[in-house]
C-alpha cells in the first residue's frame, strides 16, 4: 500500500445512530481523514452516510473497519468484508481488520488467506490484525503470502507496549493506537498533570503527541465537537526529557481485554 495514511483518526466505538454519524461529520470538517469502524459496532451504515453526506472526495478519506471476532474463516471473512461494503457504501475499504485474534491460530491463518484473497481483488488496499499476541503475529507473517500492513493495538501511558511497537516497525507494519486515555485514567494522573501543566497543554494532547511520537497513528472517540476539534489541532513537541518522564508511568497495566484473555472469540 503506497498511499499516506493520516496521522490520527477518529474512532467510533461505542458510538450508535445520530451520534456515530454526528461525530464522523465533525471529524471530517475539523480534518480527520482516518475513519475507524467494525461490524460489531454496529454503525458502518451511519459512518458510510456522514462520508458521503461529506461531499469530500473518497480516495481522500481513509476507512478501517474490522471482521467481527466470532466469524472467522477463509469464505466468512470474504462475505463479511462484502457486508461491511455495503453497509458503508463504498467500492473499497481501505484498512481491513481481523477484530480480535482466534483462539486457534490454524483459524486465524484461515481466515487471513480470505483478507489475502480480499487485498488481491483489490476490495482491500491494506489488510492487518487486531489485538493480537506478539507470539501469534510473528507466526503469522511466517506463514502469510501477503504479511500484515498494519496492527491495532490498546496503547496509553500505562501500557506503551514498545517491544511490540519495535518489532512492528522492524517489519514494516504500522501501528494504529486505541485506548489513549485508557478510559479517562490519564486525566486522573497527577503526573501527567503536571507534564501538561507545565508544557502549556492539555493532558489529551499530551498523550496524543507522545504516541505520535513513537511512530503510532492515535485514534481518538469522542462525540464532544470541541474536544473532537481539540485532539486534532494541538499537537506539541515532545522532547527527550518529556518522553523518559512519560515512560516511567509504563506498568502494563490494561482497561481493556487482553487478546490472550478475552471472551470475543
Amino acid at each position: 500500500m503506497n498511499r499516506i495514511i493520516p496521522p490520527i483518526g477518529i474512532g467510533t466505538f461505542l458510538l450508535e445512530g445520530t451520534d456515530a454519524y454526528g461525530s464522523v461529520i465533525t471529524a471530517l470538517e475539523t480534518g480527520y481523514r482516518l475513519i475507524d469502524t467494525a461490524a460489531v459496532y454496529n454503525n458502518e451504515k451511519e459512518v458510510g452516510k456522514a462520508i458521503t453526506d461529506s461531499k469530500i472526495n473518497r480516495q481522500d478519506i481513509c476507512i478501517s473497519t474490522k471482521l467481527y471476532a466470532k466469524k472467522t474463516g477463509y469464505h466468512t471473512a470474504i462475505k463479511e468484508c462484502r457486508e461491511s461494503l455495503k453497509n458503508l457504501k463504498v467500492e473499497y475499504i481501505d484498512l481491513y481488520f481481523i477484530h480480535w485474534m482466534p483462539r486457534k491460530y490454524e483459524e486465524l491463518l484461515d481466515t487471513w488467506r480470505g483478507f489475502e484473497y480480499l487485498y488481491e481483488q483489490d476490495l482491500c488496499k491494506a489488510i492487518g490484525v487486531c489485538n493480537i499476541t506478539l507470539f501469534y503475529l510473528d507466526k503469522l507473517m511466517k506463514d502469510a503470502k501477503i504479511p500484515p500492513m498494519f496492527c491495532q493495538i490498546e496503547l496509553h501511558p500505562f501500557l506503551q507496549q514498545e517491544i511490540f511497537i519495535e518489532y512492528c516497525q522492524q517489519h514494516k507494519i504500522k501501528v494504529i493506537g486505541y485506548g489513549l486515555f485508557a478510559k479517562g485514567h490519564v486525566f486522573q494522573n497527577d503526573k501527567l498533570q503536571q507534564l501538561a501543566m507545565k508544557n502549556n497543554t492539555t493532558v489529551a494532547n499530551l498523550v496524543l503527541s507522545w504516541a505520535q511520537m513513537q511512530g503510532v497513528i492515535p485514534l481518538v472517540k469522542s462525540k464532544n465537537e470541541e474536544r473532537i476539534k481539540s485532539n486534532f489541532l494541538n499537537n506539541i513537541e515532545i522532547s527527550a526529557e518529556l518522553l523518559s518522564d512519560i515512560r516511567i508511568l509504563n506498568d502494563g497495566i490494561r482497561v481493556y481485554r487482553d487478546p490472550e484473555n478475552n471472551p470475543y472469540v
